[in-house]
């Protein structure tokens, strides 16, 4: 089962997490990782994150952050989901497992 994220509608979404092969974390340098935000459902986009690997990825192998700065135009009762897809120096491409999101009302 995938794991949910509850997230308040308005805040920034940022998440720090690390890309591991076997519980090894992967040394990201070089690589490109892209990431979208959809509907669970029906998959129609809803932002697009950054994500960037942190820049010490001989110490931090793996780790990385994603973030969509403005989400004050995602919807409420709809869950979302998004997965990391990393593509290597050489153009291989992995993609993590999804994870969802269940968008909470922004606070008045």
């Amino acid at each position: 089962m995938p794991s949910v994220i509850r997230h308040r509608i308005g805040d920034t979404f940022s998440r720090r997490m690390t890309w591991r092969v076997g519980g090894v974390g992967v040394n990201l340098t070089g690589y490109t990782l892209s990431c979208a935000i959809v509907t669970d459902a029906g998959n129609a986009p809803i932002s697009t994150a950054t994500c960037t690997p942190d820049v010490d990825q001989a110490t931090n192998p793996g780790v990385f952050v994603c973030q969509v700065l403005d989400t004050s135009a995602w919807p409420l009762r709809t869950r979302l989901a998004f997965f990391v897809r990393f593509t290597s120096p050489s153009g291989t491409v992995k993609s993590s497992p999804t994870v969802l999101i269940d968008p909470l009302e922004d606070a008045p």
